[in-house]
């Protein structure tokens, strides 16, 4: 029997791994799963999925929005969410706060890597960008 089993930084860390695992098939059935129309989310799902994302990673989430809020607009956040992943992907910080006038997603980070293309995606959805599987929020955005 090994002493000590169960304790230590080597289980801190697999118990890490596996809250943000668990974060992350939350974040992905909330992106590329089905919603009703009328469907809710609490605030404070989002806030436990997303700072389960950013304990021990590289982007730190801050999320600042109404008691629950429609799927559909969760949806679309976590897709741009996404988007801003893969231009922190030195890390970052990623503030979403949603007021009275809509959405704002603002993303500090020390350097960017940004495909253009896939950004003018964003706002041409006739852009010419070759969209790959790991990139496929940059197509659901748009609709």
């Amino acid at each position: 029997m090994m002493d000590g089993a169960g304790k230590g930084p080597e289980m801190a860390l697999i118990a890490e791994s596996v809250a943000n695992a668990n974060a992350r098939i939350r974040f992905f059935r909330i992106c590329f799963g089905q919603a009703s129309t009328d469907q809710r989310i609490a605030r404070s799902e989002v806030a436990a999925i997303l700072g389960d994302l950013g304990r021990g990673g590289r982007i730190v989430y801050t999320w600042t929005s109404p008691a629950d809020l429609s799927r559909r607009e969760v949806r679309l956040a976590f897709l741009l969410l996404q988007c801003l992943e893969s231009a922190l992907a030195y890390g970052g910080k990623v503030q979403v706060t949603r007021g009275e006038t809509g959405w704002s997603i603002l993303a500090d980070a020390p350097r960017l890597k940004v495909d253009h293309a896939l950004w003018e995606v964003l706002t041409e959805p006739r852009a010419p960008a070759e969209i790959g599987a790991n990139q496929v929020h940059f197509a659901l955005v748009p609709e």
